[in-house]
């Protein structure tokens, strides 16, 4: 049985993702902030618009996941 499980992981192809056109971008829209501050639990003062999180096939949140912050494609 090991050995098939194996063979299986040297047959399946290598996942991997087109590269985005032109890259990632820049903070976009009116509340980007000035400089990027260390982590906190302070109120929410600035925020990017911009894409964040790109999925490829299904995005399930399960058991103790925090957060995904920014848009998600």
């Amino acid at each position: 049985m090991a050995t098939a499980a194996a063979m299986v992981g040297v047959l399946a192809p290598a996942a991997g993702a087109d590269p985005l056109p032109g890259g990632l971008g820049p903070c976009l829209g009116s509340s980007c902030p000035p400089s990027w501050n260390d982590p906190n639990n302070g109120p929410v003062e600035y925020f990017d618009s911009n894409i964040n999180v790109y999925v490829g096939g299904d995005f399930l949140v399960r058991e103790a996941a925090a957060e995904a912050e920014g848009k998600v494609v």
